[in-house]
């Protein structure tokens, strides 16, 4: 068994964790984004980047527990909820906006479970993307702005066009 370290929450994470907890809706606290590249992406290999783009982050691997009547967070393997495709082929941009707000609004677990969901996308235009759901308590937008970035390095890297 992993030895873990536990950690008190931050005062912004403090801040977000009571959000979350007296909200009526626990989605309070998710950063639901998208980035869509006016490319056609090879989604096999943009998920090859995101996994190996997920392990570049110590963020994806902040679990939290409760400890008495307080919550505390230590560091696991990083990973993600799931990772999933969703093709908007033959659909709507209202269709896949639909979507990605019923997505964005679905709480995600707070403790002892990752707390971000990936998915990638096809647009009804037949460009390549990716749409997120990442808790504040973990990253937030700039962090998540710059965590494209990477996935997007690497995976232009891995299709020979482009340095880490």
């Amino acid at each position: 068994m992993e030895s873990r370290t536990y950690y008190p929450l931050t005062p912004s994470q403090m801040a977000m964790f009571f959000a979350r907890k007296y909200a009526l809706k626990k989605s309070v606290v998710n950063i639901p984004t998208s980035m869509i590249v006016h490319d056609k992406l090879d989604l096999d290999v943009l998920e090859e980047a995101a996994l190996e783009a997920i392990q570049r982050w110590d963020s994806f691997g902040i679990r939290l527990i409760k400890d008495g009547q307080a919550a505390k967070q230590y560091f696991t393997t990083p990973e993600v909820e799931s990772i999933e495709r969703l093709d908007f082929t033959g659909k709507s941009r209202e269709e896949m906006e639909e979507t990605f707000e019923k997505l964005g609004s679905k709480k995600l677990e707070a403790y002892d479970k990752p707390m971000a969901r990936i998915y990638l996308v096809t647009t009804p235009e037949g460009y390549g993307g990716v749409f997120t759901v990442i808790s504040h308590l973990i990253l937030d937008s700039w962090a998540i702005s710059s965590f494209y970035k990477d996935l997007m390095e690497i995976y232009y890297h891995k299709m020979g066009k482009g340095d880490y």
